[in-house]
């Protein structure tokens, strides 16, 4: 995914929201922590709960 991509991409649904705050967060945790410093070596910098919900997160300046 490009900059430009995530910058003009819409905000995630309720459903994509709140699959990732539940289910993408509870797998992002249950391997020792794993699916949240996978966002260090992914060049998306998504985290499991991220990919699974299809989010990127994105820093405004």
């Amino acid at each position: 995914m490009d900059t430009l991509e995530k910058l003009t991409s819409n905000y995630p649904s309720f459903g994509n929201m709140l699959l990732r705050e539940t289910i993408g967060k509870f797998v992002s945790g249950i391997f020792l922590g794993l699916g949240y410093f996978w966002a260090i070596w992914d060049k998306d910098n998504q985290a499991w709960h991220d990919k699974i919900a299809g989010t990127v997160v994105v820093r405004r300046r």
